[in-house]
């Protein structure tokens, strides 16, 4: 692999316009005084949406794949450091739901925790990652949904 160090997380206005829609909400329950069950309604909404877009920017970088093949993974309690000998697994699951088809990053590291990635962690296709860190000698399989349409 090179030397180039490749970043994923999620879409920093993305982060930023939920947790504005937390504030924004926050502010219509405090109007709604009169009204309870709306502003207990609109309080939750904002816990909610304010909780998202926080937690959104915190992880930022989300992954960081380095020169010598290490993956760094941000995570609330912090980043985590992985090499190809610290992973298990890293598999692209491909899966269709009606029309949809979505697809997810799955990283197992050898002390068995499993982190699931999609297109808002990354801000990426998970498929570009999943390329990604094949070339950087991770243990990959791909399985995603091959049908003819």
């Amino acid at each position: 692999m090179n030397d180039r160090v490749h970043r994923w997380s999620t879409p920093l206005p993305g982060g930023l316009a939920l947790l504005g829609v937390g504030i924004a909400l926050g502010v219509g329950s405090w109007a709604s005084h009169p009204d309870r069950p709306a502003m207990f309604v609109l309080a939750v909404a904002a816990i909610g949406a304010a909780a998202v877009g926080l937690i959104a920017l915190l992880r930022r970088p989300r992954l960081v794949v380095g020169p010598g093949a290490q993956l760094r993974v941000g995570t609330l309690r912090g980043p985590t450091t992985l090499t190809p000998a610290d992973t298990q697994s890293v598999e692209l699951l491909g899966t269709r739901r009606l029309a949809f088809r979505s697809q997810q990053l799955l990283i197992e590291d050898t002390a068995g925790h499993l982190m699931v990635f999609g297109r808002w962690d990354l801000g990426e296709n998970p498929a570009v990652v999943f390329s990604a860190l094949a070339a950087a000698g991770f243990p990959v399989t791909d399985r995603t949904v091959r049908d003819a349409d």
